[in-house]
């Protein structure tokens, strides 16, 4: 090298570039990172897979089930209503959890939260919670509203192809107009105990008791256990005059679902018709109730009606 031509920078950029293509791909740097983030997606993805197929069940029987929030009143600054919860599906649900709001005349903000109701809703049926809290807040008058976020599912029905979605139609419709959808049902699934519970209010809604009473009692002939049968089979009979059976009927589904809010409110009504009391459990509020008049006196409370 003569002193006219300029020094060069010694590197060495060809080694290093030798050596980048010697290394695996999966072992270089950018490669490597992207790699891992791919990879973490995939598991993510997986996981969140596995989550909705174990919770496929429950996501599907929360579509057909809703929350009806009634009868505001205002304690002490807090929120109290009555929930009344309403599940179409061919299997009970219990524990329901739902997200409420509250927005005042004005659409201001009120009140919101969860909360769950401790309790079971029968197949195809609805059950009602008075004085459930909500929250503190300023003024009871507004707008509520609630969606279903959380339950759990009992069993599973033993209905094949479309009964499932045919026995959710029937028992989304109002008693008296589900009529014909429960017969077409009971003859496609004849061995589904609900199907005739169903079909029993369906018939008691259009002032057949006597048809009602038949298929309450085709229902427990499939499932003897079955409490809701039970309870709707002492309902006919206190509209039939009969409160001796409607009282042996309510006693019963009692003992099978001992914190049924319909079945001991109607114990209740029917035992203070016949000037008598049910003794409540430990900490359990009601349960006494003022002496009515004879079964089915106009000065008797009825049990909760059959019909919707």
């Amino acid at each position: 090298m003569t002193s006219d031509e300029p020094e060069r920078i010694k590197t060495d950029f060809f080694a290093h570039q030798a050596r980048e293509q010697d290394t695996p791909i999966t072992q270089q740097g950018p490669m490597l990172v992207l790699l891992i983030i791919v990879g973490i997606g995939i598991l993510v993805g997986a996981f969140n897979g596995l989550m909705y197929f174990i919770n496929m069940d429950k996501n599907n029987a929360m579509k057909s089930v809703q929350v009806k929030l009634e009868s505001p009143v205002q304690k002490e600054g807090v929120a109290f209503v009555t929930v009344t919860v309403y599940n179409f599906n061919p299997v009970p649900v219990t524990d329901p959890t739902f997200a409420y709001h509250m927005t005042s005349a004005t659409g201001s903000d009120l009140a919101s939260g969860k909360v769950t109701i401790p309790g079971t809703i029968p197949a195809g049926d609805s059950r009602s919670y008075a004085g459930v809290q909500l929250g503190e807040i300023k003024e009871a008058k507004g707008r509520m509203g609630a969606d279903v976020v959380d339950l759990k599912v009992v069993g599973k029905a033993s209905l094949e192809g479309d009964l499932g979605n045919r026995y959710i139609n029937a028992a989304s419709l109002p008693d008296k107009e589900a009529l014909e959808n429960f017969k077409d049902f009971v003859k496609r699934a004849p061995q589904f105990a609900p199907g005739y519970v169903g079909l029993g209010r369906a018939l008691a809604a259009n002032g057949d008791w006597d048809l009602a009473i038949k298929s309450y009692e085709k229902a427990l002939k499939i499932d003897p256990e079955y409490a809701n049968a039970r309870y709707y089979l002492g309902v006919a009979h206190w509209y039939k005059k009969d409160a001796r059976a409607a009282r042996a009927d309510f006693e019963e589904a009692l003992r099978l679902e001992p914190e049924d809010p319909s079945v001991k409110r109607s114990l209740d009504n029917v035992l203070a018709a016949l000037g008598e009391k049910r003794l409540p459990k430990e900490g359990e509020a009601g349960g006494e109730t003022a002496a009515g008049g004879e079964a089915g006196g106009e000065d008797a409370e009825k049990p909760e009606p059959a019909t919707e």
